[in-house]
């Protein structure tokens, strides 16, 4: 017992001291435990997760980076650590946003980083939204999105949109002149581009080009082969051809697989350009050699960061030591920008934390101490705004060379190309470069000089297939020789213009003629549709074939004349017009005086000249106008007379060889008068008119000038217009210019064209649209322009034939008609008549003066003998001369209610549905216990048999297969409601009607439209309720993520929605019952473009996560390809992401007052948003008279759910509503199931119409049931049985084909009218709108339906803001212009008022009096360039426009014009030759022929006279030396050549007016180095120095038509370039001085200007036609552009011109009467001194000198110069001696009058002369 006590003791003992030690031990640990916590209080821990792609090398930098700035941080500080933990999202948005939640939930992380792509971003940053955890993601979505700092307030975004990267890829391309792209991208793990596409699709359009094809790539990790796949989805692009590559996104490795492809598939060629953006640009750093150089020659886009910072040498130090040991297996150890930005990002959350260590921050304060983040990082920038960076970044182009890469420019934000990286605002002047600096090293061609073409070039195995008219009316342009042999190339002028072009491009280009015997629109649609790949012929630049293909620079102008028979001009007194009256006056004075100074000189001692005063008069007057002709006869004896009439006989040749050249020149030219006055003309009297019906000119005639069709003539021949001209079958013909010039070639004479008004592109080539070969080719017809080659391949393909060459003169044609000679014959038969009758009365009176006959004689003798008398009388004398003249020849309803659940619906509702039995015993337990006492017996045998009924029933139903199927809707949704009705229907239908082995089982799952829950849905669905497929997803957001989750657990996923831009199937299991949004983009383009409206505004309704599912980017190629653009976008935040949707929709909308365009389109939007956005758009006006809505289906099939309210804010809008069938017997039995149902399910709403989405669900449950009936029913049997499915359903026919339905569906137009909406037209995919669903034919080109538009409206709204009284039009008017005939403004009245005055204003005001609606407008005058004018704000051109060179003319005519028609030298030796023949003659004559004997001035007056009267063939002297004659006869043979000569030398000067310009072309300019002059303001002069590559020193800026002829005058410039109007204005002014060459370089013209897509220029078009056509627009022009009064037409024409003027022959008046006055002065003075001499005799004889007065001097002097004799006043005496005034005559003169023998040799001398004269003039004419 001791013992037991003892040892009891000692347990006690033992027990007390364990006790102890373990008290002792855990009083140790607990104070080593508090002395831990008290160290871990003072050292505070972050947790910072980053969720990358650990995987990738972006993710390993990043890792890296993100190492060493926290190590970094955490070696500053020991009181506060960073804890870096890192998820893999394995590029995975559902990873990402798993990973993301872990790191929240399990590390308690504070910041999440990371996050490369925006897919990835956006479900991170809702999840971090949701927990309050700042994300900060080193990306941006591609379009900003509305509210994203409200929808994600605790996001921090460390990059920018991608609108800055893709607008430097669009300048690239512009600077190169590429037209066509092809978008490469490697498609987003649940599709989409992120919005970059429609990015890319804007930037291009600003510049004119467009992308030809979209490349999806399917993501790499949904591919089993990549290579395969890759070269599949590459040889789609063989057929295209377009060679300019933009990647826009992809992976490393499928990167990788697209370059080494692509070179080995022939796309890394010569002419080919490839182009990458910043996210592909960051992988060349880690790329081997090898595939470096299967990129050689790309261009790529970077982030710029400085390299030369001290932190970033420090960085890159510790980057490349720390990544090389940690990986080592890669080649490259330089750090990206990725690595920048998260290094940055730590640095970022460093600084928000600093100075909060000690406090604890709240997650909201630390991400608005994020978001006010300023400073400086390796990346660049830090500061946000809005939740991403406030700056643009700074790019850098690179270029891969060998196996790096090289850096070329600089691009600059809002600046452009740059060599160096500069401060913008400091030190450049704003203007854009055009392109790099750096030089380019293309792919395939290291040191090659010229650009890729970006063009799949033709190649000897690949010609250029080029059509050619196969029939044409004008066949010099083209002929097809041999219509069977194709082989053999046809000829004519286009061809070889084709020919010489092409030797001119520099480069080989193989190609193939293939004829084509159609239309000219066919051969243009056959470029379109890629049948040829080019035309060449007679074809007429279209806007609307521009549309469709590239023309090249036109090698022809064009416009439409009309061709009509002519008639001469011709006039009574045609022969006066040679002369102007003041010509005919001059000449008429000229003679009298000559006549008076001939009579004065000769009275005295010429006996011809004496008698009478009247026979003086008469013998003047006859001698001097004989003179005329050359046929005086009578002898001049006074050597001063024989000198005025030698200068008058000069000066009357002279005249009459110029009036004969004046009429020559008039009848080279015919003038011919039209026939048919205009086109009204025409149009009032009912003519047939003829055109070329394969061109567009007969249609032009219906449409524009609205002939009727059936007055319209089809003439394919040019051969045959003259017949149907001569049968009187056409009045007229309209042909295009170059026809009408061969025509008019050919064919001068009988027809004549008006100059014309209705003017086109011109004539050219055509080639695919955006080929550069194309450009190329205009290149090469201008340089054959500018070098004359096109010139002389035009004379010799349209030479005119010989009786119209400008060369030939046809006899027949140039003859002298009667017609324009009867005046000159009326006048000279009257003269005649007149003279003949006063002689007869003469003779009448004489006659019976003389009579001594009786007086009884009879009537009839005294008729004999007056007769006789008249016929033989001998008082009278009188010769007829009896030659006459050679006659010429002659010859819903219904309110929404809305049910907004918690987050736990998806259980609720999942706990709400149990099985047909739990639910029956639940509710027979209820119907128990809650019954009144007096029904609990009752009830409980009820419920007994119930139970027995269901324990039987059991047992049978044990033995039926269910089927599970799930459904993911929106339940709370008026959709998704209608799809939850018509699923049970389904089911219930199918089970009740099928075997009972096998039944469905529905299990529906509410999405909310939010893709994370579709997802979570689906996952529940397969794993807890093992559904068999799974079927709904309104959205492609939700279908993607349920599709990837289905495929990967083999579950078949029926989607209702479906991407907008298909792309290659990846989900197996995915099956899409609908399809893209193609067809409907194209027939909303389609009806925008019927309207005639050019620009458009855009809304949608974001998705959950950012985008618009590709539908914007479908939509911009559809409104490009109908000419049409977006103007704005709306993008409207999702309804679940804002609590005052009101004010957001009003805040948005608001903004569209700033935008012109007033046509809107609702791409996709939830039912609610709907609502807010047409009751707000309502409210603040946006529905007026002149808007337009249109939506797309998504939100037309709310229709039905809408009530009255929402309806009425939306009347006038157009809705596109996919098309089924209510006639079937499947549809009206669905119908009033369907109506009952959902009724009785759903009694909130007003209307139980089903939708098209009630009817797809509907036709999936068949699908899914028809698929069951197999015996098989694995995954992949069941899939493919569901593929399989063929039959009509309530929504269609369905039927599918690569995952999808195989056919588009058929649209309908509708229009929303008061409570309801009427049908319209429908939309049949590849043929256009229709009436009704048979039609089968062409498309249809426009809209037919009638709609009745906002407002209650059926006019057409204009789609455009319509200036009001409060909002006028703004139109600016230049200030200053150079020729203010054109726009002229002035002060007013009243300071401050202007005055505007010109042709463009009143055109202005004429154009607002033909439109049908007030314009309100106001002009402000601009002070600047007509580039900035238009800056601040093209229409149909109311003026042609082209560039003139204008230079100063040498006139050829001048006061000394009858000299020049002979050189100086010419009359020199004629003079000298005359002279050494005078000598011969006297030498010959002098000593045998007394008329050459005499004094010697006698002798050289007779030998000069002799020989100079033989020149006109009036010499008069006889020779005698046969040597004489010898020499007298070769003289008159020159004489006659010489005088012949010169009058055709005269008439050829007189017929072409050659204005001699100082400059010939511009070549001459630029070799001169001379200055030239331009309007400053205008565009001359830049393309002055970039186009014609003038130097800019030698432009001087012109501001004032008036100061153009002082710089000329004073030589400061040699020409000046005016545009055409202001050419023509200024020649209006200056048609004397100065002279124009031809329009070489030809523009659009002139017009108004408008914003681009206005409806008001549209209008204003229309108008500028109309006031053409009823000759407005001419009157406007002849008021304003009026010719000086020398420079008019009537004037020059008539007198000017073709008339010769007295300035031209002054010179030659001058001589004639100087030679005169001289003459006669000088006999005076001789007759005075021998007065004066004989008066000195007399009175030194006669002592008694009389004093006489000096009138009796005077007297006695006149007397004595008259009489040649002396009178003495008072003396009686003889007649004193006559002075010797015949000192200087030869007596051989005098000859004797009484010897018959002498006079009748005279006389024979004469007719002798006369004879020889007469068959010389003779010869002559």
């Amino acid at each position: 017992m001791q013992r037991l006590h003892t040892m009891a003791n000692i347990d006690t003992v033992l027990i007390r001291q364990l006790v102890i030690l373990v008290l002792i031990l855990f009083s140790c640990i607990n104070i080593i435990s508090k002395g831990v916590q008290a160290k871990e209080d003072d050292h505070k821990v972050t947790n910072i997760g980053a969720v990358i792609d650990v995987t990738s090398r972006i993710g390993k930098e990043e890792i890296t980076a993100m190492e060493i700035a926290v190590q970094s941080f955490n070696n500053k500080l020991n009181n506060h650590g960073l804890s870096l933990y890192v998820q893999s999202h394995g590029k995975d948005p559902m990873l990402a946003a798993a990973a993301a939640e872990k790191l929240i939930k399990e590390t308690n992380v504070t910041v999440i980083i990371g996050l490369e792509t925006w897919e990835l971003a956006a479900p991170v940053a809702e999840i971090g939204t949701r927990a309050r955890v700042p994300v900060l993601s080193f990306t941006a979505p591609s379009i900003t999105l509305p509210l994203s700092a409200l929808r994600w307030p605790f996001l921090a975004q460390m990059a920018n949109n991608d609108s800055e990267q893709m607008t430097c890829i669009a300048a690239i391309i512009r600077s190169y002149g590429w037209k066509k792209v092809i978008a490469i991208y490697e498609d987003e793990t649940y599709g989409g581009d992120s919005g970059k596409l429609a990015v890319l699709i804007e930037a291009l359009q600003d510049i004119g080009s467009e992308i030809e094809h979209t490349l999806v790539l399917p993501p790499i990790s949904s591919l089993s082969n990549t290579k395969e796949v890759m070269q599949e989805e590459l040889m789609k692009l063989l057929s295209l051809e377009s060679r300019v590559f933009v990647v826009l996104k992809a992976s490393s490795v499928m990167t990788i697989h697209l370059f080494e492809e692509a070179k080995n598939m022939g796309f890394m060629g010569r002419d080919s350009a490839w182009i990458i953006t910043d996210k592909i640009t960051t992988y060349l750093d880690s790329f081997n050699t090898s595939i470096i150089s299967s990129m050689a020659g790309v261009l790529g886009i970077k982030t710029y960061y400085t390299e030369n910072s001290s932190e970033y040498e420090s960085f890159y130090g510790q980057f490349k030591q720390v990544f090389r040991k940690k990986y080592e297996d890669e080649d490259n150890f330089e750090p990206g920008i990725y690595a920048l930005k998260a290094y940055d990002a730590i640095q970022i959350i460093t600084e928000a934390m600093e100075g909060m260590i000690n406090t604890n921050i709240s997650s909201k304060q630390l991400s608005e101490k994020i978001l006010s983040s300023n400073f400086t990082g390796l990346s660049g920038e830090i500061q946000f705004e809005r939740g991403m960076l406030s700056q643009n970044p700074t790019l850098r182009i690179v270029n891969v060379v060998g196996k790096k890469y090289k850096e070329l420019d600089f691009w600059l934000p809002s600046f452009g190309f740059s060599r160096r990286l500069v401060n913008e605002e400091t030190e450049h002047d704003g203007n854009t470069a055009q392109g790099l600096y750096g030089q380019v090293t293309w792919p395939d061609d290291l040191n090659q000089v010229r650009n890729p073409k970006g063009w799949a070039m033709p190649t000897n195995a690949r010609p250029l297939i080029i059509g050619v008219p196969g029939r044409t009316s004008f066949e010099k342009f083209v002929k097809v020789k041999n219509e069977s042999n194709q082989n053999e190339e046809p000829e004519g002028y286009c061809i070889d213009l084709f020919k010489m072009a092409r030797e001119v491009l520099g480069y080989d280009l193989p190609y193939k003629f293939v004829p084509h015997f159609s239309t000219y629109d066919d051969l243009v649609r056959c470029v379109h549709n890629k049948t040829f790949d080019a035309v060449v012929g007679d074809i007429t630049i279209l806007a609307n074939r521009a549309e469709l293909v590239e023309f090249t620079q036109p090698y022809a102008e064009s416009g439409l004349s009309m061709i009509v028979p002519a008639k001469s001009e011709e006039s009574a007194w045609m022969f006066m017009k040679p002369f102007t009256w003041e010509m005919w006056m001059a000449t008429a004075a000229m003679l009298i005086y000559t006549m008076f100074i001939v009579w004065f000189l000769e009275h005295r001692s010429n006996p011809e000249f004496e008698g009478t005063w009247k026979t003086q008069i008469g013998t003047a007057m006859w001698f001097t106008c004989s003179s005329l002709f050359f046929a005086h006869r009578e002898n001049v004896q006074n050597n001063f007379t024989r000198v005025v009439v030698i200068v008058w006989l000069f000066v009357s040749l002279i005249l009459t060889s110029s009036y004969t050249a004046s009429l020559s020149s008039m009848l080279t030219v015919n003038k011919l008068k039209l026939n048919v006055t205009d086109i009204e003309f025409l149009k009032r009297n009912n003519l047939k008119v003829g055109c070329d019906g394969d061109s567009f000119v007969r249609n032009y005639l219906v449409d524009v000038l609205q002939f009727k069709s059936e007055n319209i003539k089809t003439i394919n021949s040019q051969d045959s217009y003259i017949g149907e001209f001569e049968k009187k079958h056409i009045a007229a013909a309209f042909l295009e210019l170059p026809y009408e010039k061969v025509f008019i070639n050919n064919y001068c004479k009988k027809f004549s064209a008006t100059t014309p008004t209705y003017r086109f592109g011109g004539l050219g080539f055509i080639f695919h649209k955006g080929s550069p070969i194309a450009m190329d080719f205009s290149k090469a017809i201008l340089t054959l322009s500018e070098n004359g080659a096109l010139k002389e391949l035009e004379e010799k393909w349209f030479a005119p034939s010989p009786e119209c060459s400008t060369g030939v003169t046809d006899n027949r044609t140039e003859r002298l008609r009667l017609h324009s000679f009867w005046g000159l014959y009326i006048i000279s038969g009257a003269t005649s008549t007149i003279c003949f009758f006063l002689f007869i009365i003469k003779i009448i009176k004489d006659q019976y003066r003389s009579n001594t006959s009786p007086r009884n004689n009879s009537i009839w003798s005294k008729a004999i003998r007056l007769a006789r008398f008249i016929y033989q009388g001998q008082q009278i004398n009188f010769a007829i001369d009896q030659t006459r003249p050679q006659l010429p020849e002659i010859i819903g309803r219904g309110s929404s209610r809305w049910k907004y659940s918690s987050p736990d619906a998806a259980e609720n509702h999942e706990a709400a549905s149990p099985g047909a039995a739990d639910f029956l015993y639940v509710s027979y337990v209820q119907l128990f216990y809650e019954s009144p006492n007096n029904m609990q017996r009752p009830c409980c045998i009820t419920f007994v048999f119930i139970s027995l009924f269901l324990v039987s029933s059991y047992g049978e139903e044990t033995d039926n297969k269910v089927t599970n199927i799930g459904a993911i809707i929106d339940v709370d949704s008026r959709i998704g409601k209608e799809e939850k009705t018509a699923l049970e229907i389904a089911v219930q239908s199918f089970n009740n009607n099928v075997s009972n082995n096998h039944k469905l089982s529905l299990y529906i799952q509410n999405s909310r439209r939010d893709p994370l829950l579709a997802a979570t849905a689906a996952k529940k669905l397969i794993e807890e309720q093992e559904v068999k497929a799974i079927i709904g997803l309104e959205t492609w957001e939700e279908a993607a993520l349920v599709a990837d989750i289905g495929s990967r657990a083999r579950v078949p996923v029926l989607s209702f929605a479906v991407p907008a831009i298909i792309t290659p199937t990846r989900w197996p299991f995915l099956v899409t019952m609908a399809n893209g949004d193609s067809e409907q983009m194209k027939c909303i383009a389609a009806t925008i473009s019927s309207f005639n409206w050019k620009r458009v505004v855009v809304i949608y309704e974001d998705d959950t996560f950012g985008g618009d599912s590709g539908k914007l980017a479908l939509l911009s190629e559809a409104l490009r390809d109908v000419g049409s653009e977006i103007e704005y976008r709306v993008v409207l935040p999702p309804l679940a992401s804002v609590s005052n949707p009101n004010e957001v929709v009003q805040d948005e909308l608001i903004k569209l007052f700033n935008v012109q365009s007033r046509v809107y389109i609702v791409l996709q939007s939830s039912l609610p948003m709907t609502i807010h956005l047409f009751e707000k758009a309502k409210e603040i006006g946006l529905t007026g008279r002149d808007s337009a809505w249109i939506i797309t289906d998504t939100i037309s099939n709310y229709f039905d759910s809408f009530n009255s309210s929402v309806i009425s804010s939306m009347q006038g809008i157009l809705g596109i509503k996919t098309y089924y069938d209510e006639g079937t017997n499947l549809y009206k039995t669905f119908y009033p199931q369907f109506r009952r149902t959902f009724r009785d399910e759903n009694p909130e709403e007003d209307n139980f119409q089903p939708s098209i989405n009630a009817l797809r669900a509907y036709d999936s449950i068949r699908i899914i049931k028809q698929a069951m009936d197999s015996d098989e029913n694995s995954p992949d049997s069941l899939l493919k049985n569901i593929l399989s499915s063929n039959f009509t359903g309530l929504s269609g026919e369905i039927h599918f084909q690569q995952h999808k339905l195989s056919h588009d569906p058929i649209l309908r137009i509708v229009n929303v009218i008061g409570k309801s909406y009427n049908e319209l037209d429908f939309w049949l995919p590849g043929i256009g709108f229709s009436k009704n669903i048979g039609y089968v034919g062409n498309k249809s080109a426009d809209f037919t339906g009638t709609v009745i538009w906002p407002d209650d409206s059926k006019l057409v709204p204009k789609g455009w803001a319509i200036p009001t009284n409060k909002k006028p039009m703004i139109i600016g008017v230049p200030a200053r212009t150079a020729f203010e005939k054109f726009v002229k403004v002035d002060d007013g009245k009243h300071p401050g008022q202007k005055k505007y005055d010109g042709f463009c204003i009143e055109l202005f005001y004429e154009v607002l009096t033909v439109l049908d609606y007030d314009l309100i407008y106001q002009f402000d005058p601009h002070n600047g360039t007509y580039d900035e004018l238009v800056h601040k704000v093209y229409n149909k051109p109311y003026a042609a426009t082209g560039l003139s060179m204008i230079v100063p003319v040498k006139p050829e005519r001048s006061a000394w014009m009858f000299l020049k028609p002979f050189t100086t030298k010419m009359w020199l030796v004629t003079g000298s030759l005359l002279i050494y023949t005078m000598f011969i003659v006297w030498f010959l004559e002098h000593q045998s022929n007394p008329n050459f004997r005499g004094p010697w001035n006698n002798q050289i007056g007779t030998a000069l006279w002799f020989t100079f009267s033989s020149i006109f063939f009036a010499h008069r002297e006889k020779i005698y030396s046969n040597l004489t004659r010898v020499v007298v006869v070769v003289w008159l043979f020159v004489a006659l050549i010489l005088t012949s000569s010169y009058t055709a030398s005269l008439t050829s000067m007189l017929t072409v007016q050659r204005l001699e310009p100082n400059v010939t072309d511009i070549e001459s300019l630029k070799q001169s180095n001379v200055k030239i002059g331009c309007d400053g303001d205008s565009f001359v002069r830049t393309y002055l120095e970039d186009v014609l590559k003038f130097k800019s020193y030698n432009i001087e800026n012109v501001s004032s038509e008036y100061k153009y002829e002082g710089e000329f005058k004073s030589n400061h410039i040699a020409a000046a370039f005016l545009e055409l109007p202001y050419g023509k204005v200024f020649l209006n002014r200056y048609c004397k001085k100065f002279t124009t060459t031809a329009p070489t370089y030809i523009f659009g013209g002139l017009g108004f200007v408008f914003q681009k897509g206005s409806p008001i220029a549209r209008d204003f078009s229309r108008a500028i036609l109309k006031l053409s056509e009823d000759g407005t627009l001419m009157s406007l022009e002849q008021k304003w552009f009026a010719p000086s009064p020398e420079c008019s037409a009537n004037v020059t024409e008539e007198s000017k011109t073709n008339s010769l003027s007295i300035n031209s022959f002054l010179g030659l008046f001058l001589i004639s009467g100087a030679t005169s006055t001289v003459c006669l002065l000088l006999f005076l003075a001789y007759s005075l001194k021998r007065y004066w001499h004989h008066e000195e005799e007399n009175n030194a004889g006669n002592l008694s000198v009389v004093d006489e007065g000096v009138l009796i001097k005077a007297m006695r002097v006149a007397k004595y110069i008259y009489n040649g004799k002396i009178c003495v006043q008072g003396e009686v005496s003889a007649a004193p001696r006559v002075p010797d005034i015949y000192e200087w005559s030869s007596p051989t003169w005098d000859y004797d009058r009484s010897s018959s023998h002498i006079s009748m040799e005279n006389l024979e001398v004469k007719s002798q002369a006369e004879t020889e004269i007469g068959i010389q003039l003779q010869v002559h004419n």
